[in-house]
């Protein structure tokens, strides 16, 4: 049995989620902490000071190996299992601030296997002094069980966030999305087969004008430091050609698009409208760190931060 089907057919613990949503985005952390305990005894939200900036982040978080609380029961009538219990792990990492200065959530919902998505989500969380950040917990081929939403050549897995609808870090970002209506959400991928570094794409054909901001800007960052080296290529899905990697078989994408949860897994059902979901496609240059040796200045994921940082200045 898949690593996540436990977890995913019980609607009380879907709730829960909700729940310390809601309170984590109410800033109210002491009863976030209570709803995160409800849903597995591995699970806290900690309180954390950044010493180095000031910041203050609340982290729903999985407890260490080793130093996780004992099995408890609920009041809910939840048993908290075995911590050993697989499918009470590997939920994600979600970063909430509550002092951000700027209203952009990131996400990487494919932290292993998109190689160094989560580096660049989280270096992005802090450069933007975002408002939140969702990491996936596993990675996205660990279960052999098929996700039951819509496939594609390359098969999605139950533990893959970006296909599986029913999953604490869908749930996550449909609350965080709907709390409000001017947070734009940026979410970091990996591929080798788009022709461009960095691609982005809305779902729809009728992309916002934001996204062909950010692919200028992201290009004039990695000119203004290349030096005359090589730069950084970008596109924008807003027509048939391009990219195939368009987000539109992403379940965050679907949501955020205006269509109901319960609609999102079908595979005819395609984001409808445009979004404030961007999905950001990237090849291996863009996701390097500045110091890998086979970086060079003009192609590294800092520009992309940069090019990010001067759309939502």
């Amino acid at each position: 049995m898949g690593l996540f089907r436990h977890y995913w057919v019980v609607t009380k613990l879907v709730l829960t989620v909700l729940a310390t949503s809601i309170f984590l985005l109410a800033g109210s952390w002491a009863q976030a902490h209570l709803e995160a305990k409800r849903i597995s005894s591995t699970y806290n939200v900690v309180q954390f000071l950044d010493t180095l900036s000031g910041r203050t982040h609340y982290v729903l978080m999985e407890g260490l190996p080793g130093q996780i609380p004992n099995p408890s029961s609920h009041s809910n009538g939840v048993t908290i299992a075995d911590h050993n219990d697989l499918t009470r792990r590997g939920w994600g990492t979600y970063l909430f601030a509550p002092h951000s200065q700027r209203a952009v959530s990131f996400s990487a919902p494919h932290p292993k296997d998109d190689l160094e998505t989560a580096d660049e989500a989280i270096e992005a969380y802090l450069t933007l002094r975002a408002h939140t950040l969702l990491i996936a917990g596993a990675d996205r081929d660990q279960n052999t069980a098929l996700a039951p939403c819509a496939q594609s050549a390359r098969p999605y897995f139950e533990s893959d966030m970006a296909h599986t609808a029913e999953s604490v870090f869908q749930m996550a970002f449909e609350e965080i999305y709907s709390s409000d209506a001017v947070t734009w959400h940026l979410q970091f991928h990996g591929n080798s087969t788009c022709l461009e570094d960095v691609f982005l794409s809305n779902g729809v054909a009728a992309a916002p004008a934001m996204l062909s901001s950010l692919a200028a800007n992201i290009e004039a960052a990695s000119t203004d430091v290349a030096r005359g080296g090589p730069v950084l290529r970008t596109g924008v899905f807003d027509a048939t050609g391009g990219c195939a990697a368009r987000g539109t078989d992403n379940m965050q994408m679907r949501f955020g698009s205006g269509l109901p949860h319960a609609s999102i897994c079908e595979a005819p059902n395609v984001p409808v409208a445009p979004s404030r979901l961007i999905h950001i496609e990237q090849r291996r240059d863009a996701r390097r760190a500045p110091s890998d040796p086979a970086a060079t200045p003009g192609r590294n994921r800092a520009v992309v931060i940069s090019g990010i940082l001067a759309t939502f200045s």
